[in-house]
């Protein structure tokens, strides 16, 4: 434009401003003293090369007092022209959304993973079984009656009768677990030599045959197990997939904002808005580093150029290609928690066993599991319950899924071990505060709202104690509102016919510190004595995060 104004056939505008810029960007990142060298330097040759007397002098001029007044400049203004004329790249958000859905699935395949390991030594080899009653008697025979002097008699000239007579014996005999005289017809138990001795026989075959038939029908339930574990893995590989195929709403004006935020900044990276299947915002920035967003004033002021609130960066990972951080949409409720526990008097361990996990979609899920008596094995019992809930629900697994998944787990370690565990599970919306509340044999958990206390309780067994189809945790649905107060004990605290001093704490509860109120709850009413059993309490109080009005 310049050199059109001067007249056609002058360029010198265009060789000296345009050459010099367009070296001076090979230093672009580098120290603002050397671009302005180099830039100069550049029109300096430029000019000197195209030189036709004195017409191209008051380019130099111009040039050599721009790059003052760009050296003196702040870097804060520089900053704010660069997110202005900063050019956007294509967006891939899609990209991270589906890198976000992977990343679940690869989650599912550990938890998986480790419900394998866990359930591999429960497996052994058996021997061919043998289901057939009446084979009884003809290991009796083999081993009595080989060596009897009327054995050509029973068997051969007289098979029929004796046949008949052995068939008479075995409904009663298959009924009570064993065989008695009486059972037998009175001709047959009077010709028999060694009655006696068949009868003992007899018994004994029938008692093994009872036990591999017992032993086939755990056999396959287990299988029938197994197969549902593949059924539940195939659902949850589909649900993934129906996730994976479900584009995320990504939000282009917020994530162009951020992306210019980064800049002005002076921070190399990029940036993805978008929102996930609740609807709940997530920015993630990738960059080679990305330091100063961590700082609690960043945050904030990413949560006004957003339009909500953000919790702190979690950072997911930071190797060779540098830090990739991830921001997401803070709920407007928070849970102040306490928990104590004792274990049982002459103990070096708790059969207790809890857990606290919050989800990046705004999920909270408070854990307790009770071992089967007390001691390190009831412990690893419930720890165990613990590990493969946490991981199954990080995944994104569904409450009651995984629950039953677990259950069906826990019933295969059974077989050998002979362990099972109570749980309980709450799973909190901390933007609703919707709760549901899962319960395999667990003791009873108390609401209280106000001055209001109530108890929720379950017909369940135990998880672990038995599998099937039908089998399932109790569930009881709640609205919990600002200021409600959720208890979960487990039972050496208190049971359904023993905890009026229980719901008289609650009630006299001032609100202030729910780890005292679980205290007092696992010293319950000792007198000094110390605890008959495990002793575990986890307090929740639901208030209104701060960020929000």
């Amino acid at each position: 434009s310049m050199d059109l104004a001067r007249g056609a056939g002058d360029w010198s505008c265009t060789v000296c401003y345009g050459c010099a810029g367009l070296l001076t960007g090979v230093f672009q990142g580098r120290s603002r003293t050397g671009c302005a060298v180099a830039y100069v330097l550049t029109n300096a040759v430029v000019v000197l090369w195209a030189w036709q007397g004195g017409a191209e002098l008051p380019l130099l001029y111009e040039v050599f007092a721009a790059s003052v007044l760009f050296l003196l400049l702040p870097e804060s203004l520089l900053r704010k022209v660069r997110a202005r004329l900063r050019r956007e790249g294509t967006p891939d958000t899609a990209d991270r959304a589906a890198a976000y859905v992977r990343d679940r699935l690869t989650h599912t395949a550990e938890a998986f993973r480790t419900l394998y390991e866990s359930m591999r030594g429960s497996f052994r080899g058996h021997t061919p079984n043998d289901e057939d009653l009446s084979t009884v008697f003809d290991r009796a025979a083999d081993k009595v009656c080989r060596r009897c002097a009327l054995r050509d008699a029973c068997w051969q000239r007289d098979y029929n009768g004796t046949f008949s007579a052995l068939n008479d014996a075995l409904p009663a005999m298959a009924e009570r677990g064993r065989g008695e005289a009486g059972d037998f017809p009175q001709h047959f138990a009077t010709r028999c030599l060694h009655f006696p001795q068949f009868l003992a026989a007899a018994n004994e075959a029938l008692t093994a045959a009872l036990c591999r038939r017992q032993y086939q029908s755990r056999l396959q339930e287990n299988r029938a197990a197994v197969f549902r574990q593949y059924g539940t893995l195939s659902t949850l590989l589909g649900q993934a997939a129906s996730e994976l195929s479900d584009s995320l709403t990504p939000d282009p004006a917020r994530e162009k904002r951020l992306r210019r935020h980064l800049t002005a900044l002076g921070l190399e990276g990029d940036a993805w808005v978008y929102y996930d299947r609740a609807g709940h915002l997530r920015c993630e920035l990738a960059g080679p580093d990305l330091t100063p967003l961590r700082r609690e004033g960043e945050r904030a002021a990413l949560s006004g150029l957003m339009g909500l609130p953000l919790h702190p960066a979690e950072e997911v990972s930071d190797g060779p290609a540098g830090t990739h951080l991830v921001f997401t949409q803070a709920e407007p409720l928070q849970a102040v928690m306490g928990a104590a526990a004792r274990q049982k008097g002459g103990e070096t361990v708790s059969g207790d066993a809890g857990g606290l996990l919050r989800t990046t979609d705004g999920l909270l899920y408070v854990m307790l599991c009770d071992g089967m008596g007390s001691g390190p094995a009831a412990s690893r019992e419930s720890k165990l319950a613990v590990r493969l809930l946490e991981q199954f629900l990080r995944a994104g697994v569904q409450a009651d899924t995984a629950l039953k998944t677990l259950n069906a787990a826990l019933a295969l370690r059974s077989e050998e071990e002979g362990g099972f565990t109570t749980v309980d599970l709450l799973e909190l919306d901390l933007f609703t505060g919707a709760a549901v509340l899962y319960k395999f044999g667990a003791a009873p958990t108390y609401l209280r709202r106000g001055t209001s206390v109530s108890r929720i309780t379950g017909g369940a067994l135990p998880a672990g104690l038995t599998d099937g189809e039908r089998t399932a945790p109790d569930v009881t649905r709640l609205q919990l509102e600002r200021g409600d107060l959720v208890v979960l004990v487990s039972d050496g605290v208190a049971d359904a016919r023993d905890d009026q001093w229980l719901r008289d704490a609650l009630s006299a509860f001032d609100g202030t510190s729910p780890k005292d109120l679980a205290l007092t709850l696992v010293d319950g009413q000792d007198g000094g004595t110390g605890p008959s059993d495990d002793r575990t309490a986890l307090v929740l109080r639901l208030e209104l995060r701060e960020e929000h009005p």
